[in-house]
């Protein structure tokens, strides 16, 4: 039976042995690789008690090594994220094991978990595929995941560690449900969606659009017969939804100010022609012209006076910026196009070390291994930035053309998951060039991961294509019958 099992299940075992060597070889071998705090940590660790000793020695330089546990530390950053649910993991074991520090690597191997979870869930819902499938789609995800700007951020206690690895998770549960459906694929599914959308405010709408395919898994299975699992598909929609929603909710008022002023300062009023009529339809007085050019952090900036800063956000609001937008369109349209051809590229942020002092390299040193895959298309869309347009596009319109034609959607069953992505990829484009304007580049990361993820999926449509399978009606992509509920 074992021996049978082997045989059977060759590939996958070899599969999940090679990404875990290339990422295990880049978490925990020295010199590991990491992504250093831009300040960001605290908001995570701090409301657990933890911290890192003589944080501000090597802050953005270097990873920290260690983290400590200590009442000291306590600071209450008011942000909800499941990335705390790795830090209480993470506390407790050490706590238990009567220590109170432990090593940036627990954190690596905890996201790691995840995402290896998520490659068991695609490795088992393509066994059964057609071969062109089972032998092609895997590789392709290895090497793009296994690429250091996906791996470093594993080591680190960002928020958008926890967005990306349950976002990994919760997209391969979507492969399973169309190839391989089952009541606890819905379950997972709900789990992990609701873990995305508690992961970061920023992220709560991409959380919105996959309780939405949620739902469509619970229509088609309503339509199909099969109630128990529909059923499990609706609850997994509800907790998802409110997920996000509490997200929303429980972000402080006081959250946006930051984005707000960096925006509208140090973007919109200096690109401006006409500042004076441009703060006025935003909503702000005449008087705050003076701090045009200025950002969040500059040196005496209002924005950390506490009177000026309520003033602020209770004067401007998303409803005022969006007015702008739409009686400006140019501008918008300006930020895109600048953020495609500037930031888009810079896919590693240039100035977030990825190695701890003690391995002795210089500070603000990024690591050069596994980087061939983010390296070429950083290139790629440095030269042809056009490339994320067509690439949205194609999915997209693909997509919603199969929402009209069943022969289509018959031949290209994933379709459904491809309309969530690209939704969900606009969405974090938009929001992170229009609604700020620091570290855009940092901001596009779950952005750069859905893209991936569109890339996989487009990789699937040509091997269909290149396989002759597409014209047929059973999609190459369908497990055999005994896969099926």
């Amino acid at each position: 039976m074992l021996l049978q099992s082997i045989r059977n299940w060759w590939w996958e075992v070899f599969c999940f042995a090679i990404y875990l060597a290339l990422s295990a070889n880049q978490l925990f071998m020295r010199p590991i690789t990491g992504m250093a705090d831009n300040g960001d940590f605290p908001k995570v660790l701090a409301p657990l008690d933890v911290c890192a000793p003589d944080r501000a020695r090597d802050v953005l330089h270097y990873v920290y090594p260690t983290y400590v546990i200590d009442a000291g530390c306590h600071w209450d950053s008011r942000v909800t994220s499941s990335e705390t649910l790795f830090v209480e993991i993470l506390k407790q074991a050490t706590l238990w094991n009567g220590r109170t520090s432990f090593s940036i690597t627990g954190a690596g191997a905890a996201h790691l978990c995840v995402v290896l979870a998520g490659l068991i869930v695609l490795l088992r819902a393509l066994h059964a595929a057609s071969p062109v499938f089972r032998f092609g789609i895997t590789p392709l995800a290895i090497l793009i995941f296994s690429d250091v700007t996906y791996v470093s951020y594993l080591n680190s206690f960002y928020m958008d560690a926890a967005s990306m690895v349950f976002l990994l998770l919760t997209a391969a549960l979507a492969v399973a449900a169309v190839l391989r459906p089952r009541a606890w694929v819905a379950i997972a599914y709900g789990v992990a969606g609701a873990l995305l959308a508690l992961s970061k405010t920023q992220h709560a709408v991409t959380g919105f659009l996959f309780a939405g395919l949620a739902a469509w898994f619970a229509l088609r299975g309503f339509r199909d017969g099969r109630r128990l699992t529909a059923c499990w598909w609706a609850m997994s929609a509800v907790a998802i939804s409110a997920a996000a929603a509490l997200t929303v909710v429980m972000t402080p008022e006081d959250y946006k100010a930051e984005p707000l002023y960096n925006l509208i300062f140090y973007n919109l009023l200096p690109a401006s022609k006409t500042p004076a009529p441009a703060i006025d339809e935003l909503g702000l007085p005449y008087a705050d012209l003076q701090y045009a050019g200025t950002y969040a952090y500059s040196p005496g900036s209002p924005v950390t006076t506490p009177a000026w800063r309520e003033d602020f956000i209770r004067e401007v609001s998303y409803g005022n910026l969006l007015r702008y937008y739409l009686h400006h369109p140019s501008v918008p349209l300006q930020l895109v196009g600048h953020s495609l051809q500037y930031f888009a590229p810079a896919m590693r942020p240039g100035n977030i070390a990825n190695y701890r002092r003690e391995d002795g390299f210089p500070p603000d040193t990024l690591a050069q291994r596994f980087d061939w895959w983010s390296h070429q298309r950083a290139w790629f869309m440095w030269v042809f930035p056009a490339q994320l347009a067509i690439l949205f596009g194609l999915m997209g319109t693909g997509a919603l053309v199969c929402t009209v034609r069943p022969v289509w959607a018959a031949r290209w069953p994933l379709y459904p998951a491809v309309l969530a992505l690209v939704a969900s990829g606009t969405v974090e484009f938009l929001f992170s060039v229009l609604l700020d304007a620091a570290e855009t580049a940092r901001h596009l990361f779950l952005f750069h991961v859905v893209t991936e993820l569109l890339i996989i999926c487009a990789m699937a449509a040509v091997l269909s294509l290149v396989a002759g399978q597409a014209c047929s009606q059973k999609s190459p992509l369908a497990g055999t019958s005994e896969d099926r509920p």
